[in-house]
């Protein structure tokens, strides 16, 4: 867990230089000085209180600090950060969708390509949007996330199988 820097504990080579008109300054309680700061770096949650990780203007990266939300009066930069976060956070996610596609992509043709005869149809799971099947496969205890339409393709019968078990009419 971050180690939070108490507002005390930032340098007291104060440069009176601030940034009035983007409000990016943080009040000491203890004077009247005002640190500017210059970037926000990082976020974390310590005790259900949103802190930024801080980086002064005219500070070395030594005297960056973890600094509560509620101690801030840079909501603009605050907005922007988030903002990049949430980017960042929706590319990662794509990117990890992807690759589990190609590992799954990989699995099944390597499975049917390798000469594997699928047994059973174990289950459906939905992953990134698509139907799946867990195949258990004959004499292999490892079973394989298969696309739905591949298995379609493959083992037409065991997908029938599949569903008339889990079919059930109302009268």
């Amino acid at each position: 867990m971050p180690r939070v820097r108490h507002k005390h504990h930032r340098p007291d080579r104060i440069s009176q230089k601030t940034d009035k008109s983007a409000h990016r300054i943080l009040h000491s309680e203890k004077s009247q000085e005002v640190f500017t700061i210059e970037k926000i770096l990082n976020k974390c949650v310590v005790y259900g209180r949103i802190h930024y990780y801080l980086k002064w203007k005219g500070y070395d990266s030594i005297d960056n600090s973890w600094e509560a939300k509620e101690h801030l009066d840079c909501t603009d930069m605050i907005e922007e950060f988030e903002a990049n976060l949430a980017k960042k956070k929706q590319t990662m996610a794509v990117e990890e969708s992807q690759q589990q596609l190609e590992n799954t992509k990989d699995n099944t043709n390597g499975a049917f390509d390798n000469g594997l005869e699928p047994e059973q149809i174990l289950g459906a799971t939905d992953s990134n949007g698509k139907l799946m099947f867990l195949l258990k496969w004959k004499d292999v205890e490892e079973a394989t996330l298969i696309d739905s339409k591949v298995a379609n393709i493959k083992c037409p019968q065991l997908v029938i199988d599949f569903y008339e078990k889990r079919i059930s009419w109302i009268k």
